[in-house]
C-alpha cells in the first residue's frame, strides 16, 4: 500500500490538519492518489478531504469527484435538515420528544461545514412509548414502512432496533428507541440507559435537540463496535469521534466512570485507541483494559489492517471475534 497516500490521507482528515498538506501532496505519484481515491471512498471521507484539500494541487479528476461528492453531501444534508424541521413541528404537535442522532447530529454541530458529514438518512431517538403514535403522524406525513422493516420487524422488535420508514421518492427516516440496540445490549441492560438528557443545538436557524456529548461519544463507539464492527466508513465513524473530542471539553474520569458503569468500557477503549492513532485526538485514558483483555482488543482490531480497508464484516471469524473482545 502507498506510503505517501496514508501519510496524507492521516495528516488531512483530522479536525486539526498537519501543517505540511503541500509537502504531502507534492510527494504523491498518480498511483499514490488512486490509492488515496480508494481509501477516502472505502471511509467516507471523500467531501471532509475535498474540504481541507481544495486548495491543493489536486489531480484534476480527482478534485472534480471529491468536489461532487462534498458539494452533494451539502444539498442533501441542507435537505435533510428542512426535512427534521417539518418532522419536528408535527411530532410537537402531539407532544412526541425526538432526539438526533448520527450524521444528522453531528453534520451542523461539530462540523465546519455540512458537506464535510456524509450520511445516508436522518436518524431519530424516540421513546418505546411514544414509537406508534410517531409512526401514525409520519404515515399521514407522507412516509411508509420500507421493505426491511417489514421483513425484519420481529428482530428488530426484540433487539430494540429501528423502524426504516420511506417517502415514494426514497428518503429514508429511521426510528430508534433504544440508544444501544441489539440482543446484547438488551442483555446488559442498556436499555435503562437516562438517554433523555438533551441539549438544543443550533444551526442557521434551526434548532436540533441532541444528546448531552458523553451519550453521544458512547452511542458512537457503539455503533463503531457493535453496528458497523469497524467495517467500510469507519474513518468517518472516527472523524465523528475526533470531532466530539475537539468539541466538547469532556470531564475524561466522568467519561470513563459511565463507560464502566454501562458496560461499555471495553467498546469505548477500542475505538478511541484507533481515534488517538489516526487522528491524534486528545484523550486521557483514565482507564485501561487488563493485560490479556488488551491484548485481545489489539489482535481484533489491527490498526494498520483496518486503516487500509479490511473489512472484518467480510470475515465471520473476525468479526465475532471483535463482538466478543467488546463486551464488558
Amino acid at each position: 500500500m502507498s506510503e505517501p497516500a496514508v501519510e496524507l490521507l492521516l495528516a488531512a482528515w483530522s479536525s486539526q490538519p498537519a501543517a505540511n498538506l503541500t509537502q504531502l501532496c507534492a510527494a504523491c505519484s498518480p498511483n499514490d492518489w488512486k490509492v488515496l481515491a480508494h481509501l477516502a471512498d472505502y471511509h467516507e471521507v471523500e467531501g471532509l478531504l475535498w474540504s481541507v484539500l481544495r486548495h491543493q494541487a489536486l489531480p484534476a479528476t480527482l478534485a472534480e469527484h471529491w468536489r461532487e461528492r462534498y458539494y452533494l453531501a451539502a444539498l442533501r444534508n441542507d435537505l435533510r435538515l428542512e426535512e427534521f424541521q417539518r418532522i419536528q413541528q408535527l411530532l410537537n404537535a402531539e407532544s412526541i420528544e425526538v432526539a438526533l442522532l448520527k450524521g444528522m447530529a453531528f453534520a451542523p454541530t461539530i462540523y465546519r461545514s455540512l458537506g464535510q458529514r456524509q450520511m445516508g438518512d436522518i436518524d431519530l431517538l424516540v421513546q418505546r412509548a411514544d414509537l406508534q403514535r410517531a409512526c401514525a403522524v409520519l404515515f399521514a406525513a407522507g412516509y411508509g414502512l420500507s421493505q426491511y422493516t417489514v421483513q425484519t420487524w420481529p428482530q428488530q422488535r426484540r433487539s430494540g432496533g429501528e423502524v426504516r420508514l420511506q417517502t415514494p421518492s426514497g428518503a429514508t427516516l429511521e426510528l430508534h428507541w433504544w440508544l444501544f440496540a441489539g440482543l446484547w445490549s438488551r442483555w446488559a441492560g442498556l436499555h435503562t440507559y437516562p438517554a433523555w438528557q438533551l441539549r438544543q443545538a443550533h444551526y442557521q436557524t434551526f434548532t436540533l435537540p441532541v444528546l448531552e456529548p458523553i451519550s453521544q461519544l458512547l452511542h458512537t463507539a457503539h455503533h463503531l463496535a457493535i453496528g458497523n464492527q469497524y467495517g467500510a466508513g469507519i474513518g468517518r465513524m472516527l472523524a465523528d469521534i475526533d470531532r466530539l473530542i475537539t468539541a466538547y471539553a469532556f470531564d475524561w474520569q466522568q467519561v470513563w466512570h459511565e463507560a464502566q458503569r454501562w458496560g461499555l468500557a471495553h467498546m469505548l477503549w477500542g475505538g478511541l485507541r484507533l481515534a488517538e492513532q489516526w487522528f491524534n485526538s486528545a484523550i486521557e485514558w483514565h482507564w485501561q483494559p487488563r493485560t490479556w483483555r488488551r491484548a485481545l482488543l489489539e489482535r481484533c482490531l489491527p490498526s494498520q489492517k483496518l486503516l487500509l480497508g479490511a473489512d472484518p464484516r467480510l470475515r465471520r471469524r473476525w468479526r465475532y471475534a471483535i463482538l466478543a473482545s467488546a463486551l464488558d
